[in-house]
């Protein structure tokens, strides 16, 4: 556990919390001593597990199975968004005025939330979203997911999509922006710090860093789904000759540069998932 004072985030303090209880062991106030400043969020998630080990466990229905998996990749968009932000905003911000918080006009562009979505399924493993990516313009996209999910998200009045001026489009935080944490934490006890370092590590991306890691990434894994060799040559065959004609518009030592970048930082694919284009 880190030292009192150290700058860490809510959704890494909660996952350490989360994994304390499971030795049986209530640290709440311990934790609240050492990271006072999310002492609501400590106390509101110690009371949700309360509730919930109280619910027994119950089949659900594909559709409420959906709108799990909605809900599961929207908690880490949330999360995604709120790292990059730096802060809370709506209810958080009126509970905590000693954070700095998120100003409710802050937004991001789809790609910048998309792509690490994308990146923090695959590396962690998490199974319960289950993406069925696509090769697309911008990297690999599911468009079914993002629409139930965008829905889940101004359903929960976490965030809400609109146009951007000239291109695209953007999310922007609505009033409960930062609920997604009890979620976060209940659905992923052990693959939650997964997702926060990716987070972390994706925190001041540009959006072309984020396409370019996530479709290098969709390749790579691609290969090893199809049981063909790895190479450097292959990953880039993949990604300039089987992509979109726009990748090529990025240089060729850019997109080498991004697989050596991998390997250094230990991010090689596993083959995880569903391949995002049919064997050639």
């Amino acid at each position: 556990m880190k030292r009192k004072g150290d700058k860490i985030g809510v959704d890494h303090v909660l996952h350490l919390y989360a994994t304390s209880c499971e030795s049986g062991r209530d640290l709440l106030e311990e934790f609240i001593e050492r990271y006072p400043n999310y002492e609501d969020d400590l106390r509101e998630f110690a009371a949700f597990r309360r509730i919930d080990e109280t619910i027994p466990d119950r089949t659900y229905t594909n559709e409420e199975e959906q709108l799990l998996n909605a809900r599961a990749i929207s908690a880490v968009q949330n999360a995604i968004y709120e790292s990059r932000h730096g802060g809370k905003s709506g209810r958080d911000a009126k509970a905590s005025p000693r954070r700095k918080v998120v100003s409710k006009t802050a937004a991001v562009a789809q790609t910048q939330l998309r792509k690490p979505n994308h990146l923090c399924e695959c590396i962690a493993q998490l199974e319960e979203i289950g993406g069925e990516y696509r090769r697309k313009a911008a990297g690999p996209l599911d468009n079914k997911l993002i629409y139930s999910v965008e829905e889940e998200l101004k359903k929960q009045k976490w965030f809400e999509t609109y146009e951007l001026k000239g291109y695209g489009h953007g999310y922007r935080p609505l009033s409960k922006a930062g609920g997604h944490r009890i979620y976060f934490t209940r659905w992923w006890p052990q693959k939650g710090q997964t997702v926060v370092n990716m987070i972390e590590l994706m925190r001041s991306w540009k959006t072309q860093r984020c396409e370019i890691l996530s479709t290098v990434y969709a390749a790579w894994n691609d290969l090893i789904i199809w049981g063909k060799p790895i190479t450097d040559d292959f990953i880039i065959r993949e990604v300039l000759e089987r992509w979109h004609e726009g990748k090529k518009s990025i240089t060729e030592q850019r997109w080498r540069s991004a697989i050596s970048w991998m390997r250094e930082k230990g991010l090689m694919p596993t083959g995880f998932g569903q391949a995002t284009a049919n064997r050639k």
